[in-house]
């Protein structure tokens, strides 16, 4: 498949609301999915659920995370946080989303 040039994709119609939020929602499973793989490093008998936000720009760097719903346990807080850290670099953004930087708040659950 040929590569799409930058003016290609400029003249390429932006998605409508729904196929934004199909991307999102596939790209975001994705992301999901990498962070629960590295989620199970973490130690044994560690229970709790905190809620991370994340901010990755649009090559699937990661610009920023941080606690927005906290376990009320701070080794569950860093262990949301580690799991993030460890799980990045993220699949870039499909093309069609722009450039970004896109926001996601994440559940992070540990021990069941």
């Amino acid at each position: 498949m040929p590569a799409t040039s930058a003016a290609q994709q400029a003249a390429a119609p932006a998605p409508t609301s729904g196929q934004r939020e199909s991307l999102l929602a596939d790209w975001g499973g994705r992301i999901r999915a990498q962070v629960e793989r590295a989620r199970r490093a973490a130690p044994p008998g560690m229970r709790g659920r905190a809620v991370v936000a994340l901010t990755l720009a649009a090559d699937g760097a990661l610009a920023g995370v941080r606690i927005v719903q906290s376990s009320g346990a701070a080794a569950v807080d860093g262990a949301a946080l580690d799991a993030v850290s460890r799980a990045a670099p993220f699949p870039a953004a499909p093309g069609a989303l722009g450039t970004g930087p896109f926001a996601f708040n994440l559940p992070v659950r540990f021990g069941g």
